[in-house]
């Protein structure tokens, strides 16, 4: 695998959005802005104060849209990137071995996996089921949509950054 050079760390996030719509005509000229609106919403979403990034395999937590809040109060906005890794569990079992191959390996960047969530902290107005008549027929989509991206950095950036 190729890797950048000025990489320490690779940061891959992975979640699921849902992306929704109602479209009164599929092929009206209107549908095209009502999917773009619709995107625009999970834009929005992914850019709110609810987004919450859990570091796998660590009880590291961040909600990086409230002015860069964490579960540890070590690790700020001003932290080098470099600081999270002290916080994962490392899977290694037992004491190192030398050899080549594993001195090779070293030399890679480690990935860090992130789990994208949402936090839901008040409820979003009544909770019960409500009927809704339409006289017109309309088409529902709706699906998650995976994300998965990856974001390299060095270890002495600035989680902020």
């Amino acid at each position: 695998m190729v890797y950048p050079e000025e990489c320490d760390i690779i940061f891959r996030v992975k979640g699921v959005v849902e992306f929704s719509c109602q479209l009164e005509n599929p092929n009206s000229p209107q549908s095209q802005s009502i999917i773009s609106k619709s995107f625009q919403l999970l834009q929005w979403k992914l850019s709110s104060k609810n987004v919450v990034f859990s570091i796998c395999k660590s009880p590291v937590i961040l909600w990086p849209n409230v002015s860069f809040q964490s579960s540890m109060e070590s690790l700020t906005g001003a932290s080098a990137c470099g600081d999270v890794l002290q916080y994962i569990e490392s899977d290694d079992c037992g004491g190192r071995k030398s050899s080549k191959k594993k001195d090779k390996k070293r030399s890679e960047p480690t990935v860090v996996n992130i789990k994208l969530l949402f936090e839901v902290t008040n409820p979003t107005g009544t909770e019960a089921p409500s009927l809704i008549q339409v006289g017109t027929q309309q088409h529902s989509v709706k699906m998650p949509m995976p994300l998965d991206c990856i974001v390299s950095v060095t270890a002495d950036v600035s989680l902020l950054t």
